[in-house]
């Protein structure tokens, strides 16, 4: 996969918001089912992280979700909920359902295309493809001269 991150980096990251938008879900109304790496138990998350500090890297990111703090909470409930409730609203008195799906997937693709961009900007991967160029332009000439 790694050879072909070129072919697979685009398509990926329109799936990644999709997830993004679960994990916020999940996140802040402390959904341990849906959260990835979320610990309902302290005592599963201690030991994990102890495993991390022994140098287990296989342990895994780890949260207990029952100690995370909001600094506003009831403020990032109520807007996730206006969100999704602005979104389902709209979807089911202006639309069928196959055309709800649709405008659905691809406001949600056309946003991990966008995050995909400023993240693949943002993480210098263009300046590696010149480096690169330069580097192997600089060979080509040594071997022949």
């Amino acid at each position: 996969m790694v050879a072909n991150q070129a072919v697979f980096y685009f398509p990926l990251l329109l799936f990644a918001r999709l997830i993004w938008a679960l994990q916020s879900l999940a996140y802040v109304f402390r959904l341990s089912f849906m959260f990835w790496g979320a610990v309902d138990n302290a005592e599963v998350a201690k030991r994990k992280a102890k495993e991390l500090q022994e140098g287990n890297t296989k342990a895994g990111n780890t949260v207990d979700i029952g100690k995370v703090v909001l600094r506003y909470e009831l403020l990032e409930r109520g807007a996730l909920l206006m969100h999704w409730a602005w979104m389902g609203a709209l979807m089911v008195h202006t639309m069928d359902a196959r055309t709800a799906f649709a405008f659905f997937m691809l406001a949600q693709f056309t946003s991990g295309m966008l995050i995909a961009v400023a993240f693949g900007v943002g993480h210098n991967g263009a300046h590696q493809g010149v480096r690169l160029k330069s580097e192997a332009r600089r060979l080509e000439s040594e071997a022949v001269g």
